[in-house]
């Protein structure tokens, strides 16, 4: 049994994964993605983010965003990638202090490489924030 990611159609929300997100975030729904993995409801959004946020864009910014967005080849804005750049330098900050927490403490090997899972996880923030994937 193999699994794909390809779909009849050529749409990846034809896909099983592409179903999982679109279950999990449906698009227009008043809910925007925050922090990678959290949602935003709209209507919490203040000030000018919020105006800017709804202004409605011409078909000629529209063409120039996916321009941009092509050639850099991301898919999040810089503010997203700014948050998420933050979440992974404070990940990493306190993955180090419990890395050396549990080296100056003589917690065995064994527990010590779960210290993986924090350091992973803050990465993967970083280097989302860094790229715009």
């Amino acid at each position: 049994m193999t699994i794909s990611a390809e779909s009849k159609n050529g749409k990846l929300s034809d896909t099983p994964i592409g179903e999982m997100f679109s279950k999990i975030y449906k698009p227009a729904t008043g809910y925007r993605i925050k922090y990678g993995v959290f949602t935003e409801k709209i209507s919490e959004i203040k000030g000018s983010e919020r105006s800017s946020f709804f202004d409605e864009p011409s078909e000629q910014q529209v063409a120039e965003r996916q321009r941009e967005a092509a050639e850099q080849l991301v898919n999040i804005n810089q503010e997203e990638r700014d948050r998420r750049s933050a979440v992974g330098s404070v990940g990493l900050v306190l993955t180090a202090g419990i890395a050396a927490f549990m080296l100056t403490n003589g917690v065995d090997g064994l527990a010590r490489a779960s210290i993986i899972f924090p350091l992973n996880l803050s990465l993967g923030f970083l280097l989302s924030g860094a790229t715009g994937l």
